[in-house]
């Protein structure tokens, strides 16, 4: 784990570690047992404080963009458990659009396909790079272009797919974390925490959507020390979908 990583948990961590303060202090401290009637309050309270645990992962997660805060929203079902979702991308947005000699020519940002209503002149020539710099190079033709949004579209595939494999990593470890401080939900419970992605990035052949469910009984030994983050990571199903 580097520094980054370490800071980044930390405070979290404090984040967390204040708001239970906060919570036992005004006797608000969970119990074992399913929230009581006139008593949604308590837990409403308690999503609030994982919506923002959530949002201060998300916001200082290098895998994922969202909107900012606020991006996480918790939502208490009964009989099931608690359920918080948001959306993010994996690459930032999409590739926008590359002008091609002028703006008739133009490569639709996310479809691949060519708009050609008019001939276009060829692009000048580049300049000589200075003593130094590196030299671009600019498409000469319409087949240059597309092979270099070939090979910039399958860049953003595999950076796409380094970014998932971080975000699950990121939202386990979230949920394992502060999960059990959902004290009022039952052992046969679960908290699922539900990821809407863009997909860019994967030609249309990356998930659309990441859930991650744990139930309460397993937070809880993972909280307690009984289990490892291993083995604990192993109780968290992700789906892909």
């Amino acid at each position: 784990m580097n520094s980054s990583s370490s800071v980044k948990r930390n405070r979290v961590a404090a984040l967390a570690l204040t708001m239970a303060l906060t919570f036992a202090l005004s006797g608000l401290a969970g119990v074992w047992s399913a929230p009581p009637d006139g008593d949604s309050q308590r837990m409403a309270r308690k999503m609030n404080v994982l919506e923002k645990i959530f949002d201060e992962v998300l916001g200082e997660s290098p895998n994922v963009f969202v909107s900012g805060n606020g991006a996480t929203r918790g939502l208490f079902l009964d009989g099931y458990g608690a359920l918080f979702t948001f959306e993010g991308s994996l690459t930032g947005g999409g590739l926008g659009y590359f002008a091609l000699g002028n703006s008739n020519r133009a490569f639709v940002s996310g479809g691949g396909e060519w708009t050609v209503p008019s001939p276009a002149p060829p692009p000048k020539p580049p300049k000589a790079p200075k003593s130094g710099e590196e030299e671009v190079r600019v498409p000469s033709s319409v087949e240059d272009l597309a092979e270099s949004w070939d090979v910039r579209r399958e860049e953003r595939a595999k950076e796409a797919r380094e970014h998932l494999a971080g975000l699950k990593i990121e939202l386990s470890e979230a949920l394992l974390d502060y999960g059990a401080t959902l004290g009022e939900l039952t052992d046969d419970q679960w908290v699922v925490v539900a990821a809407f992605l863009d997909g860019f990035g994967y030609d249309g052949d990356g998930p659309e959507r990441l859930v991650f469910k744990a139930r309460m009984g397993d937070l809880r030994e993972y909280s307690s020390g009984r289990l490892t983050l291993d083995q604990a990571k192993t109780r968290v199903s992700i789906e892909e979908k």
